[in-house]
């Protein structure tokens, strides 16, 4: 039998298994998404107060990091979350999990990050986590008089002078 640079064994185990990893992945991702959703608008309108921002500017898409699975990924960390992206800036808040570190929800912008670590291994309340993430980070924003300071200034197109002969 010629061997092939492919695993054997891996594809075999990945016939049996591959859909079942596939849907718990999809429903891990869908499920923190949803529970880091509800948090950000739970909490739209103090975020939105202490950061300085209009309530709107808080709209947010769910985000992972891979996106897809042609992304090159090594499988040493991830991310998992929702943000609010603004061009030259974003405001996130995701679940990050690797190897190196313990789990962690992290609430992060341009100029600032929370992180609120998981070390032990009870079953994590991640909407309490959230919760406790964002209001630490309202209070951060409070205290530094929001976000606006931190921003990129509007760009403002210039008109190209009427050509004169």
């Amino acid at each position: 039998m010629t061997r092939t640079k492919y695993d054997t064994e891996l594809i075999s185990e990945g016939c049996r298994s591959y859909h079942k990893a596939l849907f718990a992945v999809m429903q891990f991702r869908k499920q923190v998404q949803e529970v880091i959703g509800e948090a950000v608008a739970g909490h739209a309108g103090a975020l939105a107060v202490a950061l300085g921002l209009d309530e709107s500017k808080l709209e947010c898409n769910d985000y992972a990091i891979p996106a897809s699975f042609r992304a090159a990924f090594d499988g040493s960390d991830a991310e998992v979350g929702v943000t609010c992206d603004h061009g030259d800036w974003a405001l996130s808040n995701y679940v990050g999990v690797g190897d190196e570190e313990d789990p962690f929800f992290g609430a992060m912008s341009l100029a600032e990050e929370s992180r609120f670590r998981h070390r032990d291994n009870k079953k994590i309340n991640l909407a309490g986590i959230c919760d406790r993430v964002l209001g630490r980070w309202i209070e951060l924003w409070t205290k530094v008089g929001g976000c606006q300071q931190f921003l990129p200034k509007p760009r403002t197109k210039k008109l190209a002078a009427p050509l004169t002969q």
